[in-house]
C-alpha cells in the first residue's frame, strides 16, 4: 500500500521508495517507507509525516518504528542500526457486535419437572465459551448501557405450550424470571466494554417446568436481546 502523503521537514516529498519488511523481506504484513539521503552533516533534526490510507477490514493493530541507517562523512556505513520508540495504533470500526445463541435443554424427563434445568449453547470457532450471547465491542466512546433480555414467547410445539418458565441466575441462587417481562442481565460504566453473557452451571439461563400434564413434543421459545443506552 503506497503513502498518500510524504512530508519531510514540513514539505512534501517525493524521493522515497516503498520496499517489504527490512528484516522479512518475504512478509506481506510489513513495509517499509525508505527515505534516502538525509544529511545530518549541517543539519541534526528531521521531522516527517507519512499519510498511509487505512484497509478496508476495520478493528486492525498497527505497529511501526521508525529506523535509522546511514554513513558518516567518509561514506562508511554506520555500524549499527538505530530505531526510535515505536508507535501503535488501534484501527476500529466504531461499532458494537453482539450475536444471540440458541441454548437447547434437551430430551427432558419427568424427573426433571420441579428443579431447575442447565441448557447447553453450541461450542464454536466464534463462540467456543459458550456464551448466550457474544459481545464485541469496539466504540471509540464506550459510554454506559444496559443489556436486557425478554421471552417473547412461552415454550410451544405449535399446539400445546409447556407449563414451564425461564429463570436467569445471576448466581447459583439468586434469579429472576423471565415471564415477568424484560428483565436486567448487565450494565457498564462509561469507558467500561460490553461484557458477553456466560451460561453455565452457576450463572444463565435455566428451565423450569411445573408439574403438570405433559405432552411429548419438541417445544421452543423465542428471546429478545437489547442493549440500550442509559445513565452511568
Amino acid at each position: 500500500m503506497a503513502p498518500s502523503l510524504v512530508k519531510f521537514d514540513d514539505v512534501e516529498f517525493d524521493d522515497y521508495i516503498v520496499a517489504p519488511d527490512l528484516e522479512d523481506p518475504n512478509s506481506l504484513d510489513y513495509a517499509a517507507v525508505l527515505i534516502p539521503s538525509i544529511d545530518f552533516s549541517k543539519v541534526k533534526t528531521h521531522t516527517f509525516e507519512i499519510d498511509l490510507p487505512a484497509a478496508d477490514n476495520a478493528n486492525l493493530h498497527l505497529e511501526t518504528i521508525p529506523t535509522f541507517l546511514g554513513q558518516d562523512s567518509t561514506e562508511t556505513d554506520l555500524p549499527e542500526t538505530y530505531q526510535g520508540n515505536p508507535l501503535y495504533i488501534n484501527f476500529t470500526d466504531n461499532k458494537i457486535s453482539a450475536v444471540a445463541h440458541d441454548i437447547d435443554y434437551g430430551s427432558v424427563k419427568y424427573s426433571d419437572v420441579g428443579r431447575p434445568l442447565t441448557g447447553v449453547v453450541e461450542s464454536t470457532t466464534d463462540n467456543p465459551d459458550q456464551d448466550l450471547l457474544t459481545v464485541s465491542d469496539n466504540r471509540r466512546n464506550r459510554t454506559a448501557v444496559q443489556v436486557y433480555l425478554t421471552q417473547t414467547t412461552g415454550f410451544t410445539d405449535g399446539e400445546h405450550a409447556l407449563s414451564s418458565e425461564l429463570r436467569f441466575y445471576q448466581s447459583s441462587v439468586n434469579f429472576e424470571k423471565l415471564t415477568a417481562g424484560s428483565i436486567l442481565l448487565s450494565k457498564t460504566t462509561n469507558g467500561m466494554a460490553i461484557p458477553s453473557v456466560s451460561n453455565n452451571e452457576v450463572q444463565g439461563l435455566k428451565l423450569y417446568i411445573y408439574n403438570s400434564v405433559l405432552k411429548t413434543g419438541q417445544y421452543k421459545s423465542k428471546l429478545d436481546w437489547s442493549i440500550v443506552s442509559a445513565p452511568e
